[in-house]
């Protein structure tokens, strides 16, 4: 009696469903416009884009590496999408993007690789005096990298290419979650594919790592919460200019601060760096935007650059000792 009622059950179940997933019905209810924002495109090229702009386009993993992108790629791209989601939607601009991207350049190298406190780890500490056991010029160097080509420029071309969404979010709340949880997945991959090869035996003292997560931790709230608004706005150069100017400080804080061309040291271990109040208001237009986006991804070496030479490791990328 029981199996004989089942029986009928699911046979007005199934008969309910074939009902109303007749065409003739599904038409009668028009399906209801999601509001929340998504924009799974833009977030995929953003995805693509953040590992190759910062490791693949500097050409210092030569093919016999090509395994490394994919130990880098999770936390480059989820890193570069997290840090895109929730500075703009906390309304910030690109002087927050670049602070996120300290933060992530710390949370990167500080603590997945370990390489900014490492005395042996790339030849960093040769680079320059160490500061309370930090590799001063590599910190400097890497950081300013992160910031700029693994956060800043991808998102900066990615929102050229979907110019009609402007800076609205990518992603859902559960997406900006799931990024989240990914750099950090990515960033643990890196802390067990890459130090205990590349640096066995060295472990970051708790006090710096202690540090160095606070600093993670003040860069954030600084980059969700400060605004920077210029007080006298000033006009941008030309299109052309622009690209060719930020394609030389590029180059030039790259020459001065990174060892090349088989050198143990580089040139100048501070090499200074100066904000400028050009992208002030009103907004950039895209000719100027994809000029100094552009022009400072190529002045940091193409894959033929000589610096492959190097004893250190570029940013981001492990040794091909």
């Amino acid at each position: 009696m029981a199996a004989r009622r089942a029986g009928v059950q699911l046979a007005v179940l199934a008969a309910l469903i074939a009902a109303v997933n007749r065409p003739v019905v599904r038409a009668a209810f028009q399906p209801v416009p999601d509001p929340r924002p998504r924009n799974r495109r833009a977030a995929l090229l953003l995805v693509v884009l953040a590992p190759v702009v910062a490791e693949v386009t500097l050409g210092t993993v030569p093919l016999r590496l090509a395994w490394a992108w994919l130990v880098f790629a999770p936390v480059y791209s989820a890193g570069a999408l997290f840090v895109r989601e929730v500075v703009r939607r906390a309304g910030g601009g690109y002087p927050n993007l670049l602070l996120m991207g300290v933060a992530y350049g710390l949370l990167e190298e500080g603590l997945a690789l370990q390489s900014l406190t490492s005395p042996h780890l790339y030849h960093a500490a040769d680079w320059a005096p160490r500061l309370f056991g930090v590799n001063t010029a590599y910190t400097e160097l890497n950081l300013v990298y992160h910031a700029v080509f693994s956060i800043t420029v991808p998102v900066a071309l990615t929102e050229l290419c979907f110019a009609r969404h402007g800076t609205a979010a990518y992603l859902r709340r559960g997406g900006v979650i799931a990024a989240g949880v990914v750099t950090l997945l990515g960033a643990a991959l890196l802390r067990v594919a890459v130090p205990p090869g590349e640096d066995p035996g060295y472990t970051m003292p708790l006090p710096a790592v202690l540090g160095i997560a606070a600093v993670i931790a003040v860069l954030v709230v600084l980059a969700l919460r400060v605004r920077v608004r210029p007080a006298r706005p000033a006009v941008p150069p030309r299109p052309a200019v622009l690209g060719a100017l930020t394609a030389v400080s590029a180059l030039v804080f790259l020459g001065a601060i990174w060892p090349f061309a088989g050198a143990r040291q580089p040139c100048s271990p501070t090499a200074p760096g100066r904000c400028c109040r050009w992208p002030a208001r009103p907004p950039w237009p895209p000719p100027r935007s994809s000029r100094c986006a552009a022009g400072a991804r190529p002045a940091a070496g193409p894959p033929a650059t000589p610096w492959r030479r190097a004893p250190a490791r570029s940013p981001g990328t492990p040794s091909s000792a």
